[in-house]
């Protein structure tokens, strides 16, 4: 698959240059544990998740229920809710808190499998073998590798008809 005509969002374009600032070059830096350390931002584990900000230090708290293979998504999700977002959702209006989620499950989209590191690799034409590998080398589900790859054919279509 040529990447060359993808057009990045600007979410990605955030996630993207994150990632440069955090020297993030390969795949097996995207760990719960490199990513906070680099930023400065405590984890620690608790019934739910969920961040906090104390003395302008970040304190993301994953949920202990979860199976350890779950916890960078969630780490993700709530690190996109504490680098992107304001106020306590408990008092918002219900449509901005549904947007702050959704805005969120994107991040862990983009920040799971990046375009700075997926612009890298040589994918496979056929979709199944594509699938597979980003699902591999991201070490996300299968489900995460076709949401994002089809995004980005979508994407790569459309910029084709412009």
């Amino acid at each position: 698959m040529n990447l060359t005509k993808y057009q990045t969002t600007h979410l990605e374009d955030f996630v993207d240059e994150l990632y440069r600032r955090l020297n993030v070059s390969s795949p097996e830096q995207l760990t719960v544990e490199y990513i906070s350390t680099a930023l400065g931002i405590r984890v620690d584990y608790a019934p739910i998740s969920c961040s906090d900000e104390c003395g302008g230090r970040f304190i993301i708290y994953l949920n202990f229920n979860l199976p350890p293979s779950d916890h960078f998504k969630e780490f993700l999700h709530e690190l996109g809710h504490a680098m992107r977002h304001e106020g306590n959702q408990i008092h918002m209006h219900p449509l901005m808190r549904e947007w702050q989620e959704w805005d969120a499950e994107n991040f862990v989209l983009y920040a799971s499998i990046p375009f700075l590191l997926l612009r890298k690799m040589e994918l496979p034409r056929d979709q199944h073998s594509a699938i597979e590998l980003i699902a591999t080398t991201f070490r996300v589900d299968p489900e995460m590798a076709h949401t994002r790859y089809h995004q980005i054919l979508r994407r790569i279509y459309c910029s084709m008809w412009r």
